[in-house]
């Protein structure tokens, strides 16, 4: 078996960890003797073998969010200066703490930054277009509901619609500057909405179906290397 192997002059005890790449790591005491090292690997084979089976199956479920409509894979980086950084199907975090909840708060803190920038120009586009005045403009995570527009004209948005495609954002906004003229979902709401959106419909259909994959928040633990102990002192 193929490993790297490092020495930690602060050890008592072998280590062996999995990398996300699968590769096999281990750690030792100096001056530790090969066949120990050797006997330990052959012990720890079925964990190692089981390991990497768990990143090979998870890693692209875990590691990958929506957002403008694409799944994007989620990286580590140590050496960008930005906290967050959008590179075509990637978006790369140097966290402030190496673990998987530092890097889930930075890419949320990010994700939300980056809806209430776009969907605040969006609503302004949108309301521009469509005549209609709105007085306040507030952002929530909602469950159950992507926006809400109520009779003194305060609209509210999901922000997880920046996961969404540009085009299913722009529906959902019109869909509530339509409440402003409208105040049901009647025959005449939908031609009003049609009138600015004519794909309305698709792109009805478009959040339906992602729905669920909007509001998955990744687990990222497949980032992080996946470690195992022995306490054996040298």
């Amino acid at each position: 078996m193929e490993y790297v192997l490092k020495e930690n002059t602060r050890s008592r005890s072998i280590r062996v960890r999995v990398n996300t790449r699968g590769e096999v790591e281990v750690s030792v005491p100096p001056r530790t003797p090969k066949n120990t090292i050797n006997s330990f690997l052959e012990q720890s084979q079925e964990w190692i073998h089981r390991m990497r089976a768990r990143i090979q199956r998870n890693s692209v479920e875990e590691d990958m969010i929506l957002h403008e409509g694409q799944l994007r894979k989620i990286q580590i980086s140590t050496t960008q200066s930005e906290r967050v950084l959008l590179t075509n199907n990637t978006i790369s975090i140097r966290p402030t703490t190496y673990n998987a909840e530092s890097v889930t708060r930075a890419l949320l803190t990010w994700q939300k930054a980056r809806a209430e920038e776009a969907l605040t120009h969006l609503v302004s586009q949108c309301a521009k277009k469509t005549g209609v005045t709105i007085l306040k403009l507030r952002f929530l995570e909602q469950k159950t509901r992507w926006g809400s527009c109520t009779s003194d004209l305060h609209v509210q948005l999901n922000w997880l619609l920046i996961r969404a495609t540009q085009e299913v954002q722009r529906y959902v906004v019109i869909h509530e500057l339509a409440h402003t003229v409208h105040h049901d979902h009647s025959k005449s709401f939908w031609q009003y909405v049609a009138r600015f959106d004519p794909q309305y419909a698709e792109n009805r259909k478009w959040l339906q179906r992602n729905a669920t994959q909007m509001h998955h928040v990744p687990q990222l633990k497949n980032i992080f290397e996946v470690q195992k102990d022995v306490e054996k002192i040298i």
